[in-house]
C-alpha cells in the first residue's frame, strides 16, 4: 500500500483545450477504470474543486447517461452541498432505481425538490410515525383540476357574517372565477347559505330570515392562479406505459411497502444533528 496518490496530476495551464490534468480515452472500454479495497471507508473517487463556479465532477453523454453509480448495499450516486444532486437533461435529470428507494434526499429546506411538476403512477404519501414506534402512510387527495383551499370559523350576529379572504391565500388563487364556499353551522338553526361571494370575500346568512348568533365553519375552494383551465391533462404515453402503468399498480394494491430508512451518510447525520 502507498501513502500517497498512485496517480497524481495538475495542469495549472488556463488555455483553452489544455485544461485538463487527467485526460483518458477509449474506443470501446472504460476511459477509466477505479477499484478501492479500502476497509475504513475512504472514496474510490475523490473530487475537489477549490475555484468558483465549476463542478468538482461533471459527466456529460450525447445518448447515453452523464454520470452512473451503483451499489450493492450503499448508494449508487451520493452527494453534499447546498444542492446534494442536481440534474438537467433533455429527458430524465436525475434517474434512480433501487431495491427500497429509487431516489432519496435530505435537505435542511427540502429533501426532493423539483423546478416543475411531479409525476407518480403511485401515491403521493406523507410518511408519519406515530408514539407507539409505528410507522404509517397518509395519502394526498387528487383532482381532476388544480385547486387550492382554506378553511375557518366564524359567528353569524343577527343572523348575518362577512368573510374576508386571508390576503395570502387569495394571490395564490384565482377568485374573480369564482370559488366555492362549503359551510357547517355547529349549532340549531334555520340553516346557512351563501347569499353573495366577491373577490375578496363572502357572506352568510341564516335561513328564512333567522337572527340567530350560530357558529359555523367553512372551506373555500378555488383555481390555482395561472392553472385555472388545466383538466385531466392528456399526457400522451402509449399502450406499453399505459400497461406498465397498470401493472404497477395492480402490485402496489397486493402488498403493503416496507419503509426502511437508508443509511445516513456520516455528513448527513452531522446535518441533521443540527436541526
Amino acid at each position: 500500500a502507498t501513502t500517497s496518490s498512485g496517480i497524481w496530476a495538475d495542469n495549472n495551464n488556463t488555455a483553452i483545450g489544455v485544461r485538463q490534468a487527467l485526460l483518458a480515452t477509449a474506443d470501446d472500454a472504460s476511459a477509466i477504470f477505479a477499484v478501492n479495497e479500502s476497509p475504513s471507508g475512504y472514496p474510490t473517487i475523490w473530487a475537489v474543486q477549490n475555484g468558483s463556479g465549476s463542478n468538482a465532477i461533471s459527466g456529460f453523454s450525447s445518448s447515453g447517461v452523464g454520470v452512473d453509480g451503483g451499489s450493492s448495499t450503499g448508494n449508487g450516486v451520493s452527494g453534499n452541498g447546498v444542492n446534494g444532486v442536481y440534474g438537467s437533461g433533455s429527458s430524465n435529470g436525475v434517474y434512480g432505481t433501487g431495491t427500497t428507494t429509487g431516489v432519496y434526499g435530505l435537505g435542511s429546506n427540502y429533501g426532493v425538490f423539483s423546478y416543475g411538476n411531479i409525476g407518480a403512477t403511485g401515491t403521493k404519501t406523507a410518511v408519519v410515525a406515530l408514539p407507539d414506534d409505528r410507522v404509517v402512510s397518509l395519502y394526498a387527495m387528487e383532482s381532476p383540476e388544480n385547486w387550492f383551499e382554506d378553511f375557518g370559523s366564524n359567528q353569524l350576529s343577527g343572523g348575518v357574517a362577512s368573510i374576508e379572504l386571508d390576503a395570502t391565500f387569495a394571490q395564490t388563487v384565482s377568485p374573480e372565477m369564482g370559488y366555492h364556499v362549503f359551510i357547517t353551522p355547529n349549532g340549531d338553526c334555520e340553516g346557512l347559505f351563501v347569499a353573495q361571494r366577491t373577490a375578496t370575500g363572502f357572506e352568510v346568512r341564516e335561513l328564512r330570515g333567522g337572527k340567530s348568533n350560530v357558529a359555523f365553519d367553512y372551506r373555500i375552494v378555488a383555481k390555482r392562479k395561472g392553472l385555472e383551465m388545466l383538466r385531466m391533462e392528456n399526457v400522451g404515453a402509449d399502450h406499453d406505459t399505459a400497461e406498465a402503468i397498470r401493472q404497477q399498480l395492480s402490485l402496489r394494491a397486493s402488498h403493503s411497502p416496507k419503509f426502511v430508512l437508508p443509511k445516513l451518510p456520516e455528513h448527513a447525520k452531522a446535518q441533521t444533528s443540527k436541526h
